[in-house]
């Protein structure tokens, strides 16, 4: 028995073992040893922004969390904490800032550089005008 279920075992043309009537599929067109067939990778610079713009997300989702808990339990404890509208301008950012995220994660090239600049770029608009203004 092989670890692929009942099928008996068979050589592929890489000489790996695979479940008979997969060759096939591993010799489609799609799977062609040519360098079409591979997808490309983006530049450092669209990878490492998204890498940013990923942080970033994160960061104001999380941030964002606080300060609805921060806002839910300040009343009751005798505390001034943050408005619902500072909630509401949390919880708009970190929605768009999570989509636009989605969005250059799933996009190449140039494409992928705007999305991620459009999360940095919100992000910090948050920050700024909610914590430093």
């Amino acid at each position: 028995m092989s670890s692929y279920g009942n099928y008996p075992p068979s050589q592929d043309y890489q000489g790996y073992w695979a479940p008979q009537g997969s060759q096939e599929f591993l010799r489609s067109p799609q799977h062609a040893e040519s360098p079409h067939s591979y997808a490309r990778r983006d530049g450092i610079l669209v990878r490492f922004l998204r890498w940013v713009a990923g942080l970033f997300a994160g960061g104001l989702l999380i941030l964002t969390a606080v300060v609805a808990v921060v806002s839910h339990f300040a009343p009751e404890r005798g505390l001034a904490g943050p408005g619902s509208g500072s909630v509401a301008w949390h919880v708009t950012g970190a929605i768009i800032a999570c989509t636009a995220q989605v969005a250059a994660d799933r996009s190449r090239g140039m494409r992928a550089l705007l999305w991620s600049v459009i999360v940095i770029t919100l992000v910090s608009t948050v920050l700024f005008t909610q914590w430093w203004s």
